[in-house]
């Protein structure tokens, strides 16, 4: 029997170690779609109700989203316009502010989804985990309003799920950042649009 120094099992045992971690944090990470569901609709309101609105109505409240508050955490961020390349396939993005992507909808009040993503830093979207079910998001617009969202769920994908993007329905906010061990997954927080007022 061939005898293994103990110098040689020290490194071997770390990879296997670093192995196991990682395979165990992949797999308490939920992976899915997202989930299109009817409880997104206001209370009150029916989605037939909603797409019966004079969409012209849509075309005079729409402005670019320019901040993003959360009483609950803390958080009070500026929002910039967040573009798509599709030679680099990447997103713009900085570590000190949140981007609203251009493809998605300005915030309002008849439907959409209005999609922000950040990085997972201490200064930006580390702490949304902290946000409990009815936390409420603040969007202030570059037209001095204010539109209040209300937190339903949330759920974790990976990177190339841009299925939100395509999202139809009455009018949500997503939040979006990375999650996971090695940062490889992408966590969405969902919310109700519940109403806006004058800044």
């Amino acid at each position: 029997m061939k005898y293994i120094k103990p110098k040689l099992l020290i490194p071997f045992g770390l990879i296997i170690f670093g192995f196991a971690i990682f395979m165990f944090s992949s797999r308490n990470q939920q992976t899915v779609n997202f989930p299109i569901t009817s409880d997104i609709v206001k209370d009150n309101t029916s989605a037939q109700e909603i797409k019966n609105i004079n969409n012209e109505n849509l075309a005079l409240q729409l402005s670019v989203p320019v901040g993003l508050q959360i009483g609950s955490i803390g958080l009070d961020l500026p929002v910039q316009k967040g573009y798509y390349n599709k030679n680099t396939q990447q997103w713009n993005i900085s570590t000190n502010s949140t981007f609203w992507s251009v493809m998605t909808s300005k915030p309002n009040n008849i439907e959409g989804v209005t999609f922000i993503y950040g990085h997972n830093r201490s200064s930006l979207f580390s702490n949304l985990g902290e946000m409990k079910e009815g936390s409420i998001a603040t969007i202030i617009t570059e037209d001095g309003k204010v539109h209040n969202y209300r937190l339903k769920y949330n759920f974790t994908t990976n990177p190339e799920d841009s299925s939100i993007l395509n999202y139809q329905g009455p009018p949500i906010l997503a939040l979006q950042t990375c999650s996971g061990a090695t940062f490889q997954n992408r966590t969405i927080y969902v919310f109700e649009y519940i109403g806006n007022q004058n800044a």
